[in-house]
């Protein structure tokens, strides 16, 4: 695979970051997208409800960031698809309000669309715990012959040298999709609420004949424990 996607005109990747809850590593997540932005993007919030519009106010100072509220909390894969049709890119890159991302981590994602086959592209995802050992959340996702999926790698120490590879599909904290292969496949499973639709769209587009690969390059730290998820179901 090689070659950078570009469409000429307007954005290339379109980032879509769900948040309800935590301004403060939301910011942190947009200020690092900002930083280490190396080709034409958009960033879109979705304020999903948050108290008193507490994260809408939050992206005030963000004139890179288009800010879209949910008076009433929807949930994760609905907040998802508000991002998705709102997007321009021809590349939707989602994040969880609790990751950051390193220098590098668009480029090969998107050389890796140049190849029409591919309709997502999982990063490299890394538990930021603090720890002075990184640990891995997902080198894509797996899915096993008892019929289950599964983060690959998921909490092994980090590997040196990994190598990019086919997978069954991408999470759903940092998954780069083609915009118009989650369109064909229904787009994100609004009726998933939070919670494994990521598996049923991954599941979609193995079913319509587009692949995943998995490429490490690609680096994206998520805390887990801290995320939009956890928190909104604990309530």
């Amino acid at each position: 695979m090689s070659g950078l996607l570009d469409l000429g005109y307007g954005p290339v990747v379109s980032v879509i970051i769900p948040s309800r809850f935590r301004v403060d590593l939301l910011i942190l997540c947009v200020r690092s997208v900002i930083q280490h932005a190396s080709v034409r993007i958009e960033i879109i919030v979705i304020d999903d409800g948050s108290e008193s519009g507490l994260i809408s106010k939050a992206m005030e100072p963000f004139p890179e960031v288009k800010c879209f509220r949910n008076e009433i909390p929807q949930g994760f894969a609905k907040a998802v698809q508000r991002g998705v049709d709102a997007a321009s890119g021809e590349v939707v890159h989602l994040l969880n309000d609790d990751t950051r991302v390193e220098a590098g981590w668009l480029e090969r994602p998107l050389a890796c669309f140049a190849d029409s086959r591919v309709g997502a592209v999982s990063p490299l995802v890394l538990i930021d715990d603090g720890k002075p050992s990184s640990s891995i959340d997902s080198a894509g996702d797996g899915y096993s012959l008892a019929g289950r999926a599964f983060k690959r790698f998921h909490r092994q120490p980090r590997q040196k040298s990994m190598s990019g590879c086919w997978v069954f599909g991408a999470s759903g904290s940092s998954a780069f999709y083609r915009k118009s292969a989650l369109e064909a496949v229904g787009g994100f499973p609004i009726e998933f609420g939070a919670y494994f639709e990521d598996v049923e769209v991954s599941w979609r587009l193995q079913r319509a004949g587009w692949r995943v690969w998995f490429a490490p390059e690609s680096v994206v730290w998520h805390k887990v424990t801290s995320s939009y998820l956890n928190i909104m179901v604990s309530e």
